[in-house]
């Protein structure tokens, strides 16, 4: 595939743009740069199904666009979510993919790195711990504007984050494995998350049931480990003779020892 046109949100015109090398990805898509865009990187999904699955969820996110990604906002060298910003088709009108804004990965890292105090030294991250709760903080502001329009993300975690060390901004990733208010009464529901993130209340769920709930657990899980080096809250020994279980285990067990 040489080329794709990309149709943007309450127009009828469309871009014919070249897609570039494949330089990410995973089982669903591939991203992709082209020399035709700049600050902007397109995600193709390989399969007829993942293009069907797909296609009316991200029509639903550009409908219904997190007000902080403002077309300045977008222009920005680090956008705050990476956010579809038009629809990919085939020359015939069948959908492909996305558009969204490129992450720039160079001057960035996880917020993994963020956590932990040797971590930080070796990424040249700062040590003052204000930076930590400037970070949290900015992560929150994010989370706040999806949930205000009816967006969960569900599988968050400091590894799906990406930290600017300048201002502690944060950038989160996978838009489209979020859980999408569609509108009247409609969702886009989430199919994935990750063990040490899940809320108690969420045992023997799966992701589509889950909302906002789960992303305050994850939230707070990340705010702890942000302000004490590293340590989750369900981080523990159990009392002596009962087995040692798992991070996930301990919280659907509440073993919280704080």
């Amino acid at each position: 595939m040489n080329q794709v046109y990309l149709q943007y949100h309450d127009t009828d015109d469309r871009k014919v743009v070249t897609v570039g090398s494949r330089f990410a990805g995973g089982a669903a898509g591939d991203i992709h740069r082209s020399p035709d865009l700049s600050g902007q990187i397109l995600k193709l999904y390989k399969k007829q199904s993942d293009r069907k699955l797909y296609e009316a969820k991200i029509n639903a996110m550009l409908k219904k666009t997190p007000k902080f990604l403002s077309s300045k906002a977008v222009n920005k060298t680090f956008p705050q979510l990476a956010w579809p910003l038009s629809i990919a088709e085939d020359k015939l009108g069948q959908f492909l993919g996305f558009s969204m804004p490129e992450i720039d990965f160079d001057n960035s890292e996880s917020l993994e790195r963020m956590l932990q105090r040797r971590m930080r030294e070796v990424s040249g991250l700062p040590a003052y711990y204000g930076y930590r709760f400037l970070a949290a903080h900015n992560l929150s502001v994010s989370l706040a504007a999806l949930h205000k329009i009816g967006h969960h993300v569900i599988d968050l975690k400091p590894v799906n984050c990406r930290l600017h060390p300048d201002k502690m901004l944060i950038s989160i990733l996978d838009c489209d494995g979020f859980s999408i208010n569609g509108g009247r009464n409609k969702r886009f529901h989430a199919n994935q998350f990750t063990p040490e993130y899940i809320a108690p209340e969420a045992f023997k769920k799966t992701p589509d049931e889950l909302g906002e709930e789960n992303d305050l657990f994850a939230l707070a899980v990340i705010i702890f480990r942000l302000l004490n080096n590293g340590l989750h809250p369900f981080q523990g020994r159990l009392p002596g003779g009962q087995a040692g279980k798992t991070i996930q285990q301990m919280i659907n067990g509440n073993y919280y020892s704080y």
